[in-house]
């Protein structure tokens, strides 16, 4: 894994953390009754949670077949859970750009494809930047 060595440049370790409250749904008296209102902006820190674990425990690490294999693991369970959960309007263009440039990493990443990674990866970064603004969370950090 030559061209994708290290992972120290996955700028997208920051897109998950850093939570607030801000991002719930508003809701109804009608509504209320029925289901708890859905706080998008945890829903999705709790999507990305786990890339952000992978991301910050082996920023540094050299990207060996194992963790090759964890990382489009995680990359793929992140963009189906992107894709398939419930987002308020607003967010559901943001999201979807942001799962295709997870998808795209992912790619590039099986691919041994720095170059495209490399781009997926500011792309996804200013989509998930893009996701947490629509859902009134704060940028991620740098």
């Amino acid at each position: 894994m030559a061209a994708v060595a290290a992972l120290g440049a996955l700028a997208l370790a920051g897109c998950g953390g850093g939570g607030s409250k801000a991002g719930s749904a508003p809701t109804s008296t009608a509504s209320a009754a029925k289901a708890a209102p859905v706080n998008y902006g945890q829903q999705y820190l709790t999507i990305l949670a786990p890339y952000d674990a992978f991301a910050t425990k082996n920023q540094n690490a050299k990207l060996t077949p194992a963790l090759t294999s964890q990382l489009e693991s995680i990359l793929t369970t992140t963009g189906t859970k992107l894709t398939t959960a419930t987002w308020p309007a607003n967010a559901q263009t943001d999201v979807r750009s942001f799962a295709q440039d997870i998808a795209a990493m992912n790619t590039a990443l099986q691919n041994n494809n720095s170059s495209s990674f490399t781009t997926a990866d500011d792309q996804g970064q200013s989509a998930a930047n893009l996701v947490r603004h629509d859902l009134g969370l704060p940028a991620a950090p740098q």
